[in-house]
């Protein structure tokens, strides 16, 4: 009987050892950790620094796909469509923009849907972006704001509720004039063409990214990412370009099309931290989505280590989507150290199923630093 009862003590022992190490291993499961060492940690130059202060200071702490200085090349071909246009880049290249949006109608998010399915966004550029205006020419428009620069995208999509539409979810929002807005997209102009319009004019279109950032406290942050894919078929084929223009097709073909299936754009976040002082948390949720592409599930939460120490949580909405990664993360100084949280949405699928279902998912991603400790710009 008393070796019965120790035989059963045993495998209680071994059962409960088993349990603790399967527990630990799901706990560290949903968890992917970052470790840096010092050693192999992205070595900041004069100019990483320069572009980490000009996002937090002049694009409401955001990058989009273009980061800075690094903007998609699109090439100098000629866009056409079923309606509106031409478009024809001025530069060859996507560009970022960052502004106050100015609403004309009652004080809604969309001010106009036109026939095109164009959705209209006028914005009064910030002062490192007011060199975009000297492109546009605008003077004769009957629906133009004077000193603004258009962006547009049309996206219409067969849901009508705010959890899978991405304008009826726009629409829902009753905003506030002059609210901050980060856009990227093709820079172009869009050419009176017998189009609808009566001038023409410099515009980002379509865009494929916004952003927002709205300060709670010291503390806390929340930011508004928005990945949209312009379904009405003017830019996603080569057949809506004229390839002659830019001379050699392979002086343009690179660029084309300038929008992919799948497209994906990624945000970049900049934080800094000091060590032993900081703890930042993210936590980011999905508030509308339609046609999005998942991708392989890893670990819901992401955190970054220095020497052992906590740096940042990240905790996703599910362990396969967004794709989240650390940037360029390193020393800005012995006690401090900064870097970006890049977060990579994939969204549109084949050509012809986004046309018909259209593509977005927009975002809101919370920022909490549990230490007042804080220094830079990007707080």
């Amino acid at each position: 009987m008393k070796n019965l009862k120790h035989k059963i003590i045993h495998r209680r022992t071994i059962v409960l050892i088993i349990c603790l190490f399967l527990l630990t291993f799901n706990l560290r499961a949903l968890c992917q950790d970052t470790y840096l060492d010092g050693l192999h940690n992205y070595n900041y130059t004069a100019n990483d620094n320069r572009i980490w202060d000009f996002i937090g200071k002049y694009q409401y702490g955001v990058a989009g796909s273009g980061f800075v200085d690094k903007d998609q090349f699109i090439g100098k071909c000629i866009a056409h469509g079923p309606k509106g246009g031409p478009w024809e880049p001025i530069d060859g290249y996507k560009r970022t923009l960052c502004g106050q949006l100015y609403l004309t109608k009652n004080g809604k998010f969309i001010e106009t849907m036109d026939d095109d399915g164009d959705i209209d966004f006028y914005m009064y550029p910030d002062s490192a972006f007011e060199y975009l205006v000297l492109n546009s020419k605008n003077a004769n428009g009957s629906d133009w704001v004077p000193g603004t620069i258009l962006g547009e995208v049309a996206f219409k999509e067969p849901g009508n509720k705010i959890e899978n539409d991405g304008a009826t979810y726009l629409q829902s929002l009753p905003r506030t004039d002059y609210q901050n807005m980060g856009m990227y997209g093709a820079w172009v102009t869009d050419v009176d063409a017998g189009g609808g319009h009566d001038d023409s004019h410099a515009e980002i279109h379509p865009i494929e990214q916004m952003w927002q950032k709205k300060d709670i406290n010291a503390t806390a942050t929340i930011f508004y990412l928005f990945s949209i894919h312009d379904n009405e078929g003017r830019f996603t084929t080569l057949d809506n370009f004229e390839l002659s223009h830019a001379g050699l097709p392979p002086e343009c073909l690179p660029g084309l099309p300038w929008l992919k299936n799948p497209q994906v754009n990624t945000f970049y976040i900049p934080f800094e931290a000091t060590i032993k002082g900081t703890h930042i948390n993210y936590n980011i949720d999905v508030l509308s989505s339609n046609n999005v592409n998942y991708v392989t599930a890893t670990s819901q939460v992401q955190r970054l280590f220095y020497k052992g120490i906590e740096i940042i949580s990240v905790k996703r909405p599910r362990p396969d989507f967004p794709k989240v990664t650390f940037y360029q993360v390193g020393m800005k100084n012995p006690n401090t150290l900064r870097g970006y949280i890049a977060i990579e949405t994939s969204i549109a699928n084949t050509r012809e199923e986004t046309r018909t279902k259209g593509a977005h998912v927009f975002l809101r991603v919370g920022r909490i630093m549990t230490s007042h400790s804080l220094s830079g710009d990007n707080k």
